[in-house]
């Protein structure tokens, strides 16, 4: 669709591109396709036979359906809480972090129990006065990888903090 142009009788005799949508104009149009990206909405031609979700392709519909729309008596539930889960494997990872099930783990320096690796190794590492988790924008280390994640989210040196259009 090409951009409709008019000329605004209100300004000195030049070019506007106006949207058909929402009745913005512009003299430029670089900025005219860039309002028109946001204006215009997609057009949807898929729906979601259970829950109107709406899409661009059938495909989208298919994955939305296997993610959103689990047939409940295939999943696994926890007997604390109720919540449920697609594999016995992701059962037994939220047993141990949400209801702290077979600490089995435990420090070899202080003998502290631990309910998963990731923490006994970040434990470790801070006996050791290890930090062999390095931000990538900044060079800041960390002993534990949950730390690091959590800064490079927020790191003010990030291409994403920045606005450089980085994901």
């Amino acid at each position: 669709m090409s951009p409709e142009v008019t000329e605004d009788r209100t300004a000195p005799a030049r070019v506007m591109y106006g949207c058909i949508t929402c009745l913005m104009k512009s003299p430029s149009p670089i900025a005219y396709q860039a309002h028109k990206r946001y204006c215009e909405q997609p057009c949807f031609t898929c729906c979601c036979s259970v829950c109107n979700y709406k899409a661009e392709s059938p495909e989208t519909i298919t994955i939305h359906i296997s993610l959103v729309h689990v047939d409940v008596s295939q999943l696994i539930a926890c007997t604390e809480c109720g919540s449920h889960f697609k594999t016995q494997t992701g059962l037994k990872k939220h047993m141990e972090v949400k209801h702290r099930t077979n600490p089995t783990l435990k420090c070899p320096i202080c003998g502290k129990v631990m309910y998963n690796k990731i923490n006994l190794d970040g434990h470790v590492n801070k006996h050791k006065g290890l930090k062999p988790h390095v931000c990538l924008y900044c060079g800041k280390t960390f002993s534990y990888k949950q730390s690091l994640c959590a800064h490079e989210k927020l790191c003010t040196k990030s291409p994403r903090i920045l606005g450089s259009g980085a994901s």
